[in-house]
């Protein structure tokens, strides 16, 4: 009851709060490692006829304990964006986030796909790069910005329906929206008629619950036995997508294999909100006075959008030219080579973002 009340308070209170969250930084931080090692680690999936059995486990876990990035950085999107105090015009608005998302999506949707049409065995002709751009596949982790800029056009009309709606209205709306997305999502699946979100237009659509559900928490305080219990379900929801993946895999056969490593599979909603909630607890005291180390996660946070569009190029070259293999056992390469991987994208995404006019790529 003393918890419900705690909530309560903060969440009735979180109109009146600045923007600003203590954790924002950090959580980009950690969020930027997981699409990493996630994409270092999936071309090992398919290996599963050739790998030992642990191999495949230790691939398997990695796999289902890191697809929440892109959920966990629309709900911080949501946290911050949503806030029906803010005044700006939707013009402003707009204005900011084309410059933010619509220069890096063309950027390096051009990038990723001539890497492909010069790279890949099949290549790929002017139609088809034309059919990837407007279906929004323009690479395999684009997708979060074609994602992230349909929710930009519609954030101010959702900051109208947030002020105006009791805390028991807005909650009810995002379970009912949760449920509608990942119902459709797993019927679409099972159906064998893909993903929801097939082109460029609706890809957001999939994610409004999370983009709601992030200001929603924003300002949550969880008691350490509530967090305790937080960090519990974590666990269990990797677990059960790993032991369901598994099962697909080797038991069903349906071919829907990474069904359960989508970001609207149920299991993994739960690692998303419970991701978002852990490193909100963690990291949500304030630093009193600027030090070199808030100076230091300041800059590693705001080049996390740069490290993000970055990374799969190296992890493509990487993987293309057998590099990643000279490591050995995947307990090695896939940590190593997600460790080299991030610091290179780093060290580009801070170099990029020292000069002018070029920055703006990165979405600086």
């Amino acid at each position: 009851m003393h918890q419900e009340k705690n909530l309560s308070n903060t969440a009735a209170s979180s109109e009146m709060q600045p923007s600003y969250l203590a954790y924002a930084n950090m959580m980009r931080i950690v969020a930027a490692i997981a699409p990493v090692l996630y994409h270092v680690t999936i071309p090992f999936f398919d290996l599963h006829e050739s790998m030992s059995r642990l191999d495949w486990w230790f691939c398997n876990f990695i796999l289902s304990s890191t697809p929440w990035v892109v959920g966990v950085f629309l709900m911080l999107s949501g946290a911050l964006l949503l806030d029906p105090s803010k005044t700006e015009s939707a013009k402003v608005f707009y204005r900011k986030r084309l410059q933010r998302v619509g220069i890096p999506l063309i950027f390096w949707s051009v990038i990723y796909l001539a890497y492909e049409a010069k790279y890949t065995a099949a290549g790929l002709t002017l139609y088809q790069a034309l059919q990837r751009v407007a279906t929004g596949q323009t690479a395999p982790h684009l997708y979060f910005l074609f994602a992230i800029g349909g929710l930009y056009v519609f954030t101010p009309m959702m900051r109208i329906y947030i002020a105006h709606a009791t805390r028991k209205e807005l909650f009810l709306g995002i379970l009912l929206v949760f449920f509608m997305l990942a119902g459709g999502h797993l019927a679409s699946s099972f159906a064998r008629r893909g993903w929801m979100g097939g082109n460029a237009f609706n890809k957001f659509i999939p994610y409004l619950g999370y983009f709601l559900l992030g200001y929603y928490l924003r300002n949550v305080i969880m008691s350490r036995k509530t967090f305790v219990w937080v960090c519990g379900l974590w666990i269990g929801s990797v677990i059960l997508t790993a032991v369901g993946t598994y099962a697909l895999v080797f038991v069903l056969d349906i071919g829907r294999e990474m069904l359960l490593y989508r970001v609207l599979s149920p299991a993994m909603i739960i690692t998303t909100v419970t991701t978002f909630l852990i490193l909100s607890y963690a990291f949500s005291r304030p630093s009193g006075k600027k030090t070199w180390k808030t100076n230091m996660v300041q800059k590693l946070s705001a080049a996390t959008l740069g490290v993000f569009l970055i990374h799969l190029v190296f992890v493509w070259r990487a993987h293309d030219l057998g590099m990643i293999d000279w490591l050995g056992s995947v307990w090695v390469s896939v940590p190593v080579a997600s460790f080299v991987i991030l610091v290179i994208s780093y060290l580009i995404t801070f170099i990029i973002g020292r000069v002018p006019y070029v920055r703006c790529i990165i979405g600086l």
